[in-house]
């Protein structure tokens, strides 16, 4: 699960400015994030979708 808040504190820059980054990282194809697999679709969501970082 990737918290964007806490990661634009760790790097001291605002929370827009590393959802841009992350964006950036997806465009390039170096990370993307796992949608949530659930069989039924009325089921509510306990997971979060995951965030994959490929180096």
């Amino acid at each position: 699960m990737l918290n964007i808040a806490a990661v634009a504190r760790e790097c001291q820059v605002g929370r827009k400015t590393a959802e841009g980054f992350v964006g950036v990282l997806e465009n390039l194809l170096l990370c993307f994030h796992l949608p949530v697999f659930s069989r039924r679709a009325k089921r509510n969501l306990i997971a979060h979708p995951k965030f994959y970082f490929l180096m």
